[in-house]
């Protein structure tokens, strides 16, 4: 439902998207990140919006491509089980867009991922809670294991 509505706006008028931002804004983050940020949320929006205003079809794209991903999960399971790539989810627990029980059930499907929920954040873990996320990912880099505490290969 959630890439319906997003859809809709993309492909509306400048304005209607700009309202979309709006209710974007107010839906996306976790309260923490909305408490902390309040004052700069709305320049955050005017910047997201006046750099996809002319290229909304690159988040139609995005939209698109992630909703043939969760629409898809039942009638591939054989292809997304032989996904071999270590992958880490990092769901916010206060995620609206993608609930972590969606995000949780990926990961059960993926034969080598881990699920990590992370408090205090929603859709947006990597601007929400940054040493978290780019903590995860560094190490998911370095050691190319989805152990939480995996130690960097040598070599």
């Amino acid at each position: 439902m959630y890439e319906d509505i997003s859809l809709r706006f993309y492909r509306g008028t400048l304005e209607v998207f700009e309202l979309y931002t709006h209710y974007m804004y107010e839906k996306i983050f976790g309260e923490p990140f909305v408490v902390a940020f309040k004052g700069r949320l709305d320049e955050m929006r005017r910047r997201f919006f006046d750099r996809f205003k002319d290229k909304r079809h690159c988040l139609i794209r995005l939209t698109e491509a992630q909703d043939r991903l969760f629409a898809a999960l039942d009638e591939r399971m054989p292809e997304y089980r032989a996904i071999q790539t270590p992958t880490v989810i990092l769901a916010g627990a206060e995620d609206r867009a993608i609930p972590p029980w969606v995000q949780r059930k990926l990961a059960g499907i993926l034969p080598n991922s881990r699920f990590e929920l992370v408090t205090d954040s929603g859709h947006c873990v990597y601007i929400e809670q940054p040493d978290v996320f780019f903590g995860s990912l560094g190490r998911l880099a370095r050691t190319k294991s989805i152990a939480p505490d995996a130690v960097a290969l040598n070599g």
